[in-house]
């Protein structure tokens, strides 16, 4: 499966949000955010 693009995905995010309320696009977004950051990787220096 393609992954949408990063701008395509916040869209959707909105879309949730503004159809569904903010709890099932937080949903949406911690569930899949993971595949856009690689937070263990990132250098805080």
């Amino acid at each position: 499966m393609n992954k949408m693009p990063y701008e395509e995905f916040l869209n959707t995010v909105k879309v949730l949000k503004m159809l569904y309320g903010r709890n099932v696009a937080e949903r949406f977004f911690t569930k899949n955010y993971p595949s856009y950051y690689n937070l263990s990787s990132v250098s805080f220096s």
